[in-house]
Protein backbone atom coordinates (compact mmCIF):
# COMPACT_ATOMS: atom_id res chain seq x y z
CA UNK A 1 0.00 0.00 0.00
CA UNK A 2 1.49 3.32 -1.05
CA UNK A 3 1.14 6.32 1.22
CA UNK A 4 0.90 9.71 -0.43
CA UNK A 5 2.76 12.46 1.40
CA UNK A 6 2.31 16.15 0.89
CA UNK A 7 5.41 18.19 0.08
CA UNK A 8 5.35 19.54 3.64
CA UNK A 9 5.22 16.00 5.10
CA UNK A 10 8.00 14.85 2.76
CA UNK A 11 10.16 17.77 3.91
CA UNK A 12 9.57 16.74 7.53
CA UNK A 13 10.61 13.16 6.74
CA UNK A 14 13.79 14.44 5.10
CA UNK A 15 14.49 16.67 8.10
CA UNK A 16 14.31 13.71 10.48
CA UNK A 17 16.56 11.58 8.26
CA UNK A 18 19.07 14.42 7.88
CA UNK A 19 19.54 14.58 11.65
CA UNK A 20 21.25 11.21 11.60
CA UNK A 21 23.88 12.57 9.21
CA UNK A 22 24.69 15.50 11.48
CA UNK A 23 28.08 15.75 13.15
CA UNK A 24 26.56 16.52 16.56
CA UNK A 25 26.80 14.12 19.48
CA UNK A 26 24.14 11.44 19.84
CA UNK A 27 22.12 13.41 22.39
CA UNK A 28 21.73 16.44 20.11
CA UNK A 29 21.02 14.26 17.08
CA UNK A 30 18.24 12.41 18.93
CA UNK A 31 16.82 15.68 20.32
CA UNK A 32 16.59 17.22 16.86
CA UNK A 33 15.21 14.03 15.29
CA UNK A 34 12.70 13.70 18.14
CA UNK A 35 11.36 17.21 17.65
CA UNK A 36 11.05 16.50 13.93
CA UNK A 37 9.21 13.23 14.59
CA UNK A 38 6.80 14.91 17.01
CA UNK A 39 5.96 17.42 14.31
CA UNK A 40 5.75 14.86 11.51
CA UNK A 41 3.61 12.38 13.44
CA UNK A 42 1.66 15.03 15.34
CA UNK A 43 2.66 13.11 18.46
CA UNK A 44 2.64 14.35 22.02
CA UNK A 45 5.67 12.64 23.55
CA UNK A 46 9.15 11.53 22.58
CA UNK A 47 11.84 9.55 24.38
CA UNK A 48 15.07 7.99 23.21
CA UNK A 49 17.78 5.95 24.87
CA UNK A 50 21.09 4.39 23.95
CA UNK A 51 21.44 0.72 24.79
CA UNK A 52 24.72 -0.05 26.55
CA UNK A 53 26.18 -2.94 24.57
CA UNK A 54 27.95 -4.38 27.63
CA UNK A 55 25.06 -4.38 30.10
CA UNK A 56 22.02 -4.06 27.82
CA UNK A 57 20.77 -1.19 30.02
CA UNK A 58 19.14 1.84 28.44
CA UNK A 59 21.10 5.01 29.19
CA UNK A 60 21.50 8.63 28.06
CA UNK A 61 17.80 9.54 27.84
CA UNK A 62 16.50 12.30 25.59
CA UNK A 63 12.85 13.25 26.00
CA UNK A 64 10.21 15.82 25.12
CA UNK A 65 7.00 16.47 27.10
CA UNK A 66 7.76 13.74 29.62
CA UNK A 67 8.73 13.78 33.28
CA UNK A 68 12.46 13.54 33.92
CA UNK A 69 11.68 12.00 37.30
CA UNK A 70 9.50 9.35 35.69
CA UNK A 71 12.17 8.55 33.11
CA UNK A 72 14.75 8.24 35.88
CA UNK A 73 12.48 5.59 37.40
CA UNK A 74 12.55 3.82 34.02
CA UNK A 75 16.34 3.70 34.10
CA UNK A 76 16.49 2.55 37.71
CA UNK A 77 13.59 0.11 37.82
CA UNK A 78 11.08 -0.20 35.00
CA UNK A 79 13.45 -1.04 32.16
CA UNK A 80 14.13 -4.32 33.98
CA UNK A 81 10.39 -5.01 34.16
CA UNK A 82 9.49 -3.67 30.72
CA UNK A 83 7.38 -6.31 28.94
CA UNK A 84 7.48 -4.69 25.48
CA UNK A 85 10.74 -2.95 24.51
CA UNK A 86 12.95 -6.05 24.11
CA UNK A 87 10.24 -7.71 22.03
CA UNK A 88 9.92 -4.59 19.87
CA UNK A 89 13.70 -4.44 19.36
CA UNK A 90 13.71 -7.99 17.99
CA UNK A 91 11.56 -6.87 15.03
CA UNK A 92 14.44 -4.75 13.64
CA UNK A 93 11.98 -2.19 12.25
CA UNK A 94 9.63 0.45 13.55
CA UNK A 95 6.92 -1.38 15.45
CA UNK A 96 3.72 -0.50 17.26
CA UNK A 97 3.43 -1.54 20.89
CA UNK A 98 0.23 -3.41 20.06
CA UNK A 99 2.08 -5.61 17.58
CA UNK A 100 3.93 -7.20 20.50
CA UNK A 101 1.32 -7.01 23.25
CA UNK A 102 -2.43 -6.68 23.22
CA UNK A 103 -3.52 -3.33 24.66
CA UNK A 104 -5.78 -4.99 27.24
CA UNK A 105 -2.89 -7.09 28.52
CA UNK A 106 -0.53 -4.10 28.56
CA UNK A 107 -2.87 -1.96 30.65
CA UNK A 108 -2.96 -4.66 33.30
CA UNK A 109 0.83 -4.49 33.89
CA UNK A 110 2.77 -2.63 36.57
CA UNK A 111 4.86 -1.17 33.74
CA UNK A 112 1.83 0.51 32.21
CA UNK A 113 0.04 1.60 35.38
CA UNK A 114 3.04 2.84 37.35
CA UNK A 115 5.24 4.11 34.53
CA UNK A 116 3.68 4.71 31.09
CA UNK A 117 0.35 6.04 32.35
CA UNK A 118 2.08 8.70 34.51
CA UNK A 119 3.16 10.56 31.37
CA UNK A 120 -0.03 9.82 29.43
CA UNK A 121 1.56 7.15 27.25
CA UNK A 122 -1.27 4.92 26.10
CA UNK A 123 -0.11 3.98 22.59
CA UNK A 124 3.32 4.07 21.03
CA UNK A 125 5.82 3.20 18.35
CA UNK A 126 9.47 2.29 18.84
CA UNK A 127 12.23 2.25 16.27
CA UNK A 128 15.76 1.02 16.89
CA UNK A 129 18.86 2.23 15.07
CA UNK A 130 22.02 0.12 15.20
CA UNK A 131 25.39 1.85 15.21
CA UNK A 132 28.91 0.38 15.17
CA UNK A 133 27.99 -3.20 14.25
CA UNK A 134 25.17 -3.45 16.82
CA UNK A 135 27.39 -2.30 19.70
CA UNK A 136 25.36 0.87 20.19
CA UNK A 137 21.64 0.91 19.61
CA UNK A 138 19.59 4.09 19.82
CA UNK A 139 15.87 3.87 20.06
CA UNK A 140 13.22 6.40 19.17
CA UNK A 141 10.03 5.99 21.18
Amino acid sequence: MAIALTQKQWNKVLFVIEQFNDQLDDIHIREKAGLGLLDLLRADYFASYISDHLTGAYTKPVFVNMSGENLASYQAYYQYRDPITAKMRSYRRAVSVNEVMDQRKLISTEFFNDFLKKDGLYFGINSFIDFNSHQNVADLR
